[in-house]
């Protein structure tokens, strides 16, 4: 098992700063890649302290995870 945050994968898209109704957040995301399984990407609001992010993180099969110009 290896980690990897937005910050060092060239084909993860590195934290962004969105805006919905007004507000803005920041999203941050972390790949774990398993040699025995398929990768798990893990997203969660970037100024999230550590103690919170086990409530509002979202994680799923790294191929699950699309770029948003492929959908368009």
């Amino acid at each position: 098992m290896s980690l990897h945050t937005s910050d060092d994968l060239s084909d993860v898209p590195a934290a962004h700063d969105y805006q919905l109704d007004g507000r803005s957040f920041g999203l941050h995301s972390v790949t774990v890649r398993y040699g025995s399984g398929p990768d798990r990407c893990t997203i969660y609001p970037r100024d999230t302290p550590v103690e919170e992010r086990v409530t509002v993180w979202l994680t799923a099969d790294r191929d699950a995870f699309v770029g948003l110009e492929e959908m368009r």
